[in-house]
């Protein structure tokens, strides 16, 4: 249950450091202890009977030599504290925790269950490593646990192969929250003495640059553990810790299908993606990561690898050689030329941050209909300019055609077409004004054609100013029009007298 590579004792530790042996009783002689499982850094773990359950257990004491240093009892502590209210198939339960007193002084310790298989590590290090399907299961199982250590406010911090572990029957568990902190206190990833928690392997930027953390630097550790799934190496390798903590705050990950051969390049978007320096360009969620590589695992046995384009998990735009210039993962869309699974908005979007089309109405998109959302209020504002400019047009034309010194000239064509005067009869009287369209009263033989031949020769000055008292109650354009079919009927009452005094005179 721990890494077959922190047997090794740490700094000022002695392989003779542990006082615990085959046979030792823990927790008030509850524990009795049967064999060793492993020695860490921090902690050696036995497995143990439970005399009063008569049940088999793992228990993990914290090594004699550390158990007075505050900084490492705190996080042994903390891991108890951490994992005692989650309880979840994936993740490794804790059953009980305490400290026990002895000559050498306190020995704290923590009951957990008992998980039989192999690490993530033992099954790297094999001659036989996981295939690429089989790694997209394991990696769904890790990030159904984060999902749920997560809706419960803890992030785990130090996810890498030698902490997950595959059981005899297949299933995945996450153990070892010995650096988890909670969401709302995570706000460091430094110890009191300036030390950066985690293994440089693993190591978020953030987490790197002692700034504050959250659930996606578990993604981002996630990510490294696939990556090494697939490519069967690390993302960033140096010759010391300091230069692998380096390259994971300031280069690019290569591709993972150019470094392997049996990596399909369909799942470089997925893998590329969990490993953005910025935690607001990767998934947003262990679900929205779970969903994807899901439907990688999903879409890579229904139709293979190296389809051509058939289905993938981000279109990868590679970066300039050396490593320094970011990689862009495009998010695909199924149905729009690829059957990449649909991310969500995380989106964030921003979630979702790549920059790319998503197929989601974000700032910037076009609407459903793909048309110019501005076209119609702008045609709109074009027709109703262009109608105030017509009416203005009208209003001023009414009003020259009504105060003009040619007022006649307008009404005559009007007055013909309207009151349906004979059409030959205009050229009888062309003299008068030239405009007045109706024969002589003689001719018609009807009172009602004769004002138009008196009106416009003696009241020039009296038509003008009569008018006007009627045009303000209608439009300008309907003033020339109205004028001679109402007049008609009053004034030939009182502009006969002149007209029928006229005629016996000729």
């Amino acid at each position: 249950m721990v890494d077959p590579k922190e047997t090794a004792p740490g700094p000022g530790a002695s392989e003779t450091s542990g006082q615990w042996g085959v046979g030792a009783v823990v927790g008030e002689g509850r524990y009795r202890l049967t064999r060793r499982l492993g020695r860490g850094g921090m902690a050696e773990v036995f497995a143990a009977e439970d005399v009063r359950l008569g049940r088999i257990v793992a228990v993990k004491l914290l090594r004699t030599d550390l158990a007075e240093d505050p900084v490492s009892k705190a996080r042994f502590t903390r891991e108890a504290q951490a994992v005692a209210g989650l309880n979840h198939h994936a993740v490794v339960a804790v059953y009980d925790s305490g400290e026990d007193r002895t000559a050498a002084g306190a020995a704290p310790y923590i009951v957990m269950e008992l998980v039989e298989g192999h690490t993530i590590r033992d099954l790297l290090s094999s001659a036989e490593p996981p295939p690429v399907d089989q790694a997209l299961l394991i990696v769904s199982g890790v990030l159904e646990a984060l999902a749920y250590s997560h809706q419960h406010g803890i992030v785990h911090r130090d996810i890498k192969p030698a902490n997950v572990i595959i059981t005899t029957n297949g299933a995945v568990k996450v153990m070892d929250f010995g650096i988890a902190r909670a969401l709302h206190g995570a706000q460091s990833t430094m110890t009191q003495t300036g030390m950066v928690m985690g293994t440089p392997q693993y190591l978020s930027p953030e987490q790197a640059l002692g700034k504050a953390v959250d659930h996606r630097s578990d993604l981002y550790a996630t990510g490294c553990l696939l990556y090494e799934l697939l490519a069967l190496r690390p993302p960033f390798t140096g010759e010391t810790p300091l230069s692998v903590v380096y390259q994971h705050v300031q280069d690019e990950p290569q591709i993972p299908s150019q470094i392997s051969d049996r990596v399909p390049p369909e799942l470089d978007g997925l893998v590329l993606r969990a490993l953005a320096k910025q935690p607001d360009d990767r998934f947003q969620s262990a679900e929205e990561m779970r969903g994807v590589v899901q439907y990688a695992h999903q879409a890579l046995l229904a139709q293979g690898g190296w389809t051509g384009g058939l289905w993938n998990t981000g279109v990868v735009t590679p970066g300039a050689p050396g490593g320094t210039a970011p990689t862009v993962v495009a998010q695909g869309r199924p149905g729009n030329g690829s059957t990449t699974a649909e991310f969500g908005a995380p989106l964030l979007a921003g979630i979702s941050g790549t920059g790319a089309d998503d197929g989601g109405q974000g700032y910037g998109a076009p609407p459903p209909g793909g048309g110019n959302p501005w076209l119609k209020p702008v045609l709109f504002a074009v027709a109703a300019v262009l109608a105030i400019a017509l009416g203005v047009y009208f209003a001023t034309q009414g009003d020259n055609s009504n105060g003009g010194d040619k007022p006649a000239h307008t009404p005559s064509s009007s007055v013909t077409q309207d009151t349906g005067a004979p059409s030959q009869e205009p050229t009888n009287e062309p003299t008068n004004t030239g405009d007045v369209g109706t024969g002589t009263s003689t001719e018609t033989g009807g009172p009602t054609t004769e004002p138009p031949t008196t009106a416009p020769t003696t009241p020039p000055t009296t038509a003008p100013t009569t008018p006007p008292t009627t045009p303000p109650t209608t439009p300008p354009t309907t003033a020339p029009t109205t004028p001679p079919t109402t007049p008609p009927t009053t004034p030939p009452t009182t502009e006969p007298t002149p007209s029928s005094t006229d005629t016996p005179d000729e």
